[in-house]
């Protein structure tokens, strides 16, 4: 009932309006005790016009509609004053609604777009990419520690700037393991392999160059593109594989050389390649299931194994020749290949990927940076000198922060400030587990005081968007109003109504002459899948001991996908369209096909017109009830307030 009542009211934004009319000032005004509520033309109009829209099929005129409008505001009004507003579950509530109207509000969809466009860019090209690394704690880093890492990369960039080759210098510069073995190639990779900085590097530079020094929670890089290609997509194959441990002697390799030869000689003899893998290779998560490995794109294999698979052309080829790589020997099969889908297909995986991780990161930081600007903030750092002083315990939440004098402005808005205090609470809410020996508490404060600013940034600009944006602030007004009516409407008519049990009684036996059955047709109606076994079940049907029996004996003469239904029941004209045809007669009754099903009913009489019960009538008389308070409630609301229309305002909205 809730979501069907802020649907009647809210879901209408969904429609294309018409240029408003512009008729500002208060068209309706409605006072009572201590409470005096206006409501502008403008509001008005555009809440008839979502109600009477195309999709409307009950159009109503401006002056029919302004009955309706002043009953509901006078239903939340009264909430208004009784405090339906104030209460905690309509607070929680209310917050939860903005919350989720706020998100679209708090993105900036024009980054969005950008970044979703370029990533489907950087999908259409794989980069083969070699890099050098110096490590750099992301978190624990002090600017010394920075700064050392950072003129050990510039050196390393010198040098090969000066002449010297790229891999000897990464072999002796590079922390990654991995790669500087190899003088520091990755291999081939395309979007969403690497943090997004890394792959910006990569995708913006040009082949043959060698890049400034990058940033990543890893530490500092040097990238050089040496490749560009068409991207792959992803591939699916199978593969055997005899493993090679380190330390086996060339001898013992050799060996296992003749055993995948072996194997080799059997598949091109034709013998079963799943079979083979099952018997013979060593990679037990996958010989079960005939070799095959999950499909995977590039950047998600060692090199070598990647290129012999995608250097497949068609689906079943199998490599030529055993691969050695540095796990052992490989057969491979090509099951499937996939391109890169279309922009439409890609979309919805790339939504998702930037919405998490540091292209998420990426775009809240440049949507803050934009809000800095657009919102003027201004830093008072004179007011942040004071927090250096504070010891390793406070920070950690060992003992209490020093708040004494601490009010001055930190974060200075146009219309508000954030002052000393708030970052107390804000250091106070996120204790340190800081190693205090690599991190000194400068550093800690300023990266802290980042966060914090980031978090207000925000948070102001949260406050502002009931002033800068009127479909948030209009769509909000529609929720809270909304939530109001549902809260009242159900405590004084629809929850009312259904408890009061002597109201309902007294409501019933005060119209009865409304809750009258109408001629009804007491009868079986069968409903069967087949002429053939209708007609034998009209033939059984007068003379069965009961329905039950008679659709059992039925069909088990007949097929055994034919089927009987029948229902037991008090039919009104209405109640059946099949009942609604038949031609009303104590006995058994013709035969109706409809839908391709074919109908019977045996009746044992026809009731004439009888007052319902309570019990029968209960449904109805609820929903009666429910009308009858609240058009007493209304009266009372209309006894209670006064409503003023500014006729001059509605002949103009009228047209007239």
């Amino acid at each position: 009932m809730r979501q069907f009542i802020l649907f009647c009211i809210c879901v209408f934004c969904s429609f294309a309006l018409p240029a408003q009319k512009k008729n500002t000032g208060s068209l309706i005004t409605i006072s009572g005790p201590g409470i005096t509520r206006n409501v502008s033309s403008d509001e008005f109009y555009r809440i008839y016009m979502k109600n009477n829209s195309a999709a409307v099929e009950s159009k109503k005129s401006i002056n029919e509609y302004l009955d309706l409008f002043v009953n509901f505001k006078l239903k939340v009004t009264e909430a208004e004053r009784l405090g339906y507003d104030t209460v905690s579950a309509f607070l929680k509530e209310f917050k939860g609604y903005r919350d989720q109207l706020a998100k679209p509000y708090l993105t900036d969809t024009l980054l969005r777009k950008q970044l979703i466009d370029e990533s489907y860019k950087r999908m259409q090209s794989d980069v083969r990419v070699s890099h050098i690394m110096v490590r750099v704690d992301f978190v624990s880093a002090t600017p010394a520690d920075t700064l050392a890492a950072y003129n050990k990369i510039m050196t390393a960039r010198k040098r090969i700037l000066a002449g010297e080759d790229f891999g000897k210098v990464a072999k002796e510069f590079s922390e990654d393991t991995y790669a500087n073995n190899n003088g520091g190639d990755l291999g081939f990779f395309t979007a969403f392999k690497f943090p997004y900085s890394f792959e910006s590097a990569a995708y913006n530079a040009p082949v043959g160059k060698v890049t400034m020094p990058v940033r990543t929670t890893f530490g500092y890089h040097l990238l050089k593109v040496t490749e560009v290609r068409k991207a792959m997509g992803r591939i699916k194959v199978a593969h055997i594989m005899k493993v090679t441990p380190e330390g086996m002697t060339p001898a013992q390799v050799d060996s296992v050389k003749s055993i995948v030869l072996s194997i080799m000689q059997k598949i091109k003899a034709g013998a079963d390649f799943t079979a083979l893998a099952d018997s013979f290779s060593d990679d037990r998560r996958t010989a079960a299931s005939g070799g095959e490995l999950a499909m995977f794109g590039v950047g998600q294999m060692i090199p070598e194994f990647e290129s012999a698979c995608f250097a497949l052309k068609n689906n079943g080829d199998i490599s030529p020749e055993p691969l050695r790589t540095m796990f052992g020997w490989h057969i491979i099969k090509r099951i499937d290949r996939q391109e890169v889908g279309s922009f439409a297909e890609s979309k919805p995986s790339i939504e998702s990927a930037i919405s998490r991780g540091d292209r998420a990161d990426h775009l809240r930081n440049l949507y803050i940076r934009k809000l800095k600007i657009s919102n003027k903030l201004k830093v008072n750092s004179a007011a942040l000198v004071p927090f250096y002083s504070f010891d390793t315990a406070m920070l950690a939440g060992e003992k209490p922060m020093v708040n004494d004098g601490m009010n001055q402005p930190l974060l200075i808005f146009p219309n508000a400030n954030y002052i000393q205090q708030d970052f107390i609470r804000y250091l106070t809410a996120h204790p340190s587990k800081q190693n205090w020996s690599l991190m000194p508490v400068r550093s800690y404060i300023d990266k802290q005081f980042a966060a914090f600013t980031n978090e207000k940034v925000l948070e102001y600009e949260d406050t502002q968007l009931e002033q800068r944006y009127a479909p948030f602030r209009e769509l909000l007004s529609e929720y809270h109003d909304g939530i109001l009516l549902f809260n009242i409407m159900d405590e004084r008519v629809w929850s009312k109504a259904v408890k009061d049990t002597s109201g309902i009684l007294e409501y019933f036996q005060a119209n009865q002459n409304n809750y009258i059955w109408g001629e009804r047709l007491d009868a079986v109606l069968y409903n069967c899948s087949s002429r053939e076994l209708a007609d034998l079940a009209k033939a059984m049907a007068e003379t069965a001991d009961t329905p039950a029996a008679m659709v059992a004996a039925a069909c088990k003469t007949t097929s055994a996908k034919d089927t009987i239904l029948f229902e037991q029941d008090k039919f009104t004209h209405d109640s059946d369209p099949v009942i609604s045809i038949m031609e009303w007669k104590k006995g058994v009754s013709g035969l109706y096909e409809k839908d391709g099903k074919f109908f019977f009913a045996v009746i044992s009489g026809i009731i004439s017109p009888q007052q319902k019960t309570l019990d029968e009538a209960r449904g109805q008389v609820i929903s009666d009830y429910q009308d009858y308070l609240e058009k007493q409630w209304i009266t009372e609301l209309k006894a209670l307030y006064k409503v003023q229309i500014d006729s001059s305002l509605l002949q103009r909205l009228s047209g007239n």
